[in-house]
């Protein structure tokens, strides 16, 4: 029922766009088990049953060769950049390190403006999506400043910032750079950018502006949606990075099982419960008065953190994130939709209507 209504909802926003890329899926935080997972466009997997038949190679043809590549699985083979959906894991990573406390606050006015490193006659503007004012860490989250994770990640003013070596070990702490093992064929692993990468790779040196790129999930860095709802799911849980796993269990003609598959953790975070339960207060209040506030609506509480990332010549990738119940999280859903021009606001909608159903009538 998970399955296909996550496909309907999906199917039903992207009809009524003209959106044609995207991906979901669902899991179970405490287990890692895939409980829905949509790619768009799909196809039919039947015509591959008589590819001798005029007509089904002529479709399977369509399919190899189309430009919105159907037959890729963008759960788990797809690379994106994160967006805003990365800033909880740097909220993390910021506490432990002691950059930022719950208590710091930064006035973001819309932008920084920093001075060039070549340069010193050279100044530099990174902006905000607005101006937010006074900000907390909730408040960060809740409401996707940027100039507070700016801060945080590369440093400004009075905050040291975490640095691109801490960025890109703490990204490796939950896997960004490897793939998570689900058994599906054709995972790829995210990518975790680095100063040697950047000189080996594009024979430049690695700038102050690539980790503010970095810190708000821009830049170089790619994961796969697989992976950002793995991460989330260790937030939901408090703190174990579980396995995603779609087999439950293997039985033979008989009906009888001959294999059950059991839960794997793949590693724990390193983040005391107080961390921990600090990021996931952010993800709540995102939904309280932040920018997931079309989610108050739901009959159960739950937490969330949205993403929008600019890419070059393809407009805008709309991200979500959200688990739920909030004080005992037993699903995890990350969608994406690709090319979204100005509905930012998309994959919070499919979200939203999914777990109308979900926490309505699917739980009843």
């Amino acid at each position: 029922d998970i399955q296909k209504h996550l496909y309907q909802v999906l199917n039903s926003v992207f009809n009524s766009t003209g959106v044609k890329r995207g991906a979901a899926v669902v899991q179970d935080p405490k287990t890692g088990a895939v409980l829905g997972l949509v790619s768009m466009p799909t196809f039919d997997n039947n015509v591959f049953e008589n590819s001798s038949d005029i007509g089904n190679s002529s479709k399977i043809f369509q399919l190899l060769n189309s430009k919105e590549k159907p037959l890729l699985n963008r759960v788990t083979g797809g690379r994106y950049s994160p967006g805003s959906t990365i800033k909880p894991l740097f909220a993390l990573a910021g506490l432990k390190e002691g950059i930022i406390t719950p208590a710091t606050t930064i006035y973001a006015n819309g932008s920084i403006k920093v001075q060039s490193e070549v340069d010193p006659d050279v100044f530099y503007t990174f902006k905000d999506w607005r101006v937010h004012g006074l900000t907390d860490l909730k408040k960060a989250i809740a409401d996707s400043v940027d100039v507070y994770f700016y801060a945080l990640g590369g440093g400004y003013g009075d905050i040291r910032g975490l640095g691109i070596y801490k960025i890109s070990n703490y990204l490796r702490v939950f896997g960004a750079d490897k793939p998570t093992g689900i058994d599906l064929p054709g995972e790829l692993p995210g990518f975790v950018p680095s100063k040697n990468w950047k000189k080996e790779t594009k024979g430049e040196s690695w700038y102050v502006g690539d980790t503010y790129n970095i810190s708000i999930g821009q830049g170089d860095l790619d994961i796969t949606p697989i992976l950002l709802d793995t991460y989330i799911g260790s937030i939901a849980n408090g703190g174990r990075l579980m396995k995603p796993f779609v087999v439950k269990e293997v039985r033979d003609s008989a009906g009888n099982i001959v294999e059950q598959i059991s839960p794997q953790i793949l590693g724990e975070i390193p983040f005391d419960q107080q961390t921990i339960n600090m990021v996931r207060q952010g993800m709540r209040q995102a939904v309280l008065s932040g920018t997931a506030s079309l989610l108050q609506d739901l009959p159960t509480p739950v937490a969330a953190k949205t993403g929008t990332v600019q890419v070059v010549g393809r407009g805008l990738n709309s991200l979500f994130t959200v688990f739920g119940p909030y004080d005992n999280p037993e699903i995890v859903i990350t969608i994406l939709i690709e090319n979204v021009n100005q509905s930012q606001g998309l994959a919070i909608k499919v979200a939203n209507e999914f777990l109308m159903w979900y926490f309505g009538e699917f739980k009843k």
